[in-house]
């Protein structure tokens, strides 16, 4: 084997690289930009429960919400809701 193909040889292998990156790299930018999106779709929601001896308080992030999400886990009572 000559040195000519020899080199040639490593210029297609490292070009062959480069695609594999840029492609690699086009890829993560439309999953960043996907996650772009769904962040601004969610809201933030907090929970506190009226009673004086429970006081339980959490805070989600959420498109839309669920009937179970309004009930407290401690004393099963309803929560306040409030949205920020």
């Amino acid at each position: 084997m000559s040195l000519d193909k020899w080199i040639n040889s490593e210029d297609k292998n490292i070009k062959k690289k480069k695609i594999k990156r840029n492609l690699h790299e086009s890829k993560e930018s439309k999953i960043e930009l996907d996650r772009d999106k769904t962040s601004i779709k969610l809201k933030k929601y907090t929970f506190n429960c009226p009673k004086s001896k429970c006081n339980y308080q959490k805070t989600i992030l959420k498109k839309n919400l669920n009937e179970n999400d309004g009930i407290c886990p401690r004393c099963r009572g309803k929560m306040k809701i409030q949205e920020l």
